[in-house]
C-alpha cells in the first residue's frame, strides 16, 4: 500500500472508530491491528502518559508478536 493510501485508509479507520456503529469483526487483521495502533495513540494523548513519546514504528512494533502468535493459531 502507497503511503498515501496507508494515510487515505487510517483516516477511513478514524472515522470508523468514531461511530456508534463500529465493527472489529468485519476488519481484516491489518486493518484490525492499525485501529491497535490508532487506539494508543489517542491514549498516549492524555496527561502525563504524552511524555513517554512513543514513535510509531515502535507502536507497530508491539502489535506484531501478537499478529504472528495469531496467525500461528489459527492453522
Amino acid at each position: 500500500m502507497s503511503s498515501l493510501g496507508a494515510k487515505e485508509r487510517v483516516a477511513q479507520l478514524k472515522k470508523r472508530l468514531l461511530s456508534w456503529d463500529f465493527h472489529p469483526h468485519d476488519l481484516c487483521e491489518e486493518d484490525l491491528m492499525r485501529c491497535v495502533v490508532i487506539v494508543i495513540q489517542e491514549v498516549m494523548k492524555l496527561d502525563g502518559l504524552g511524555d513517554l513519546n512513543i514513535p510509531e514504528r515502535k507502536l507497530s512494533s508491539l502489535y506484531c508478536p501478537f499478529a504472528n502468535w495469531h496467525v500461528m493459531t489459527r492453522v
